[in-house]
């Protein structure tokens, strides 16, 4: 999390000074929603940046990760009005397609964060401040692991006697959420081996 406010203030920054003095920059940052602390704590961080640069913060989001639609009516409508740049945690990739491209031929660059923009059009995201999500999920497996009698247990596993372990994810669509499913699932079985 502070590394993704970190590399937002950066792009903030370096957006900040390449800017006409006299000119406020105007920056919308659309995460994927607000039912989260996590997205609470992100706009704090974004506004906070926006106050200390003197850029203008625009913080939207969908009322849920599951809103796609509505996160594309807050993309064209922050395209109308030419800003600076966009940040964006994209729910949906294919559905911001088209809005990636208009914004390319604006000359409005695109900054990924979150998850950033999966598998967009090559030269459309100017850059993605994330989270490796499997790897940060990976460490969870790596750590439950170190009790010493959980782990016992689990390699001592057999097809007549498994042990289970359930893996609940928040959703099943969002990128950030399956890379840290899959992380945590290919860490945990290599370590129980």
């Amino acid at each position: 999390m502070k590394k993704i406010v970190a590399i937002l203030l950066a792009v903030l920054m370096v957006l900040a000074m390449s800017a006409v003095a006299e000119e406020r920059l105007y920056i919308p940052v659309m995460a994927k929603g607000f039912q989260h602390q996590f997205w609470q704590v992100v706009k704090e961080g974004a506004e906070a940046a926006g106050q200390e640069l003197g850029v203008a913060i625009n913080f939207q989001g969908p009322p849920s990760e599951s809103d796609i639609q509505a996160q594309v009516d807050m993309l064209n409508s922050a395209l109308s009005k030419n800003p600076s740049a966009i940040c964006l945690a994209a729910l949906d990739t294919g559905s911001v397609t088209s809005q990636l491209t208009d914004a390319a031929a604006a000359g409005i660059p695109v900054i990924g964060f979150d998850s950033g923009v999966p598998d967009a059009p090559e030269g459309q995201v100017k850059a993605t401040a994330a989270t490796d999500n499997a790897a940060a999920a990976g460490l969870a497996a790596t750590e439950m692991m170190k009790d010493s009698a959980f782990a016992e247990k689990v390699k001592a596993a057999t097809p007549d006697s498994p042990v289970r372990v359930a893996v609940l994810s928040q959703d099943a669509t969002s990128t950030s959420v399956t890379q840290r499913t899959q992380g945590f699932i290919d860490t945990f079985k290599a370590a129980a081996e």
